[in-house]
């Protein structure tokens, strides 16, 4: 009895691992298509307080996200053409997305 638990106990630890494994491999696949559709376009820049930047959307895309630092604790002014613009900010960092519309 207690050799045929132990069989049984023995089966579930490996099964259980094997499962974890996969879920693991699963997972590493996902995240980095994720990521390298996050991070496919990139453009860092710096800015002086007071000074401005165009961010420009090219024509076969349908939103932007601009991610910001501020140490200042202001966040920018954002002016864009007609669309949606949404802004949230978090401590010292900001995130802006703009859609266009119609999209």
């Amino acid at each position: 009895m207690r050799r045929g638990l132990l069989i049984v106990g023995g089966v579930l630890i490996v099964l259980g691992i094997a499962i974890f494994l996969i879920g693991i491999y699963l997972s590493s696949s996902i995240t980095s298509s994720v990521a390298s559709l996050v991070t496919g376009v990139r453009n860092e820049s710096m800015i002086a307080p007071g000074s401005s930047i165009m961010v420009s959307i090219p024509n076969t895309s349908v939103a932007v996200m601009v991610i910001y630092n501020d140490t200042l604790g202001k966040p920018l002014q954002v002016v864009s053409s007609p669309g949606q613009l949404k802004t949230k900010g978090i401590e010292e960092q900001y995130v802006v997305v703009y859609i266009r519309n119609g999209s």
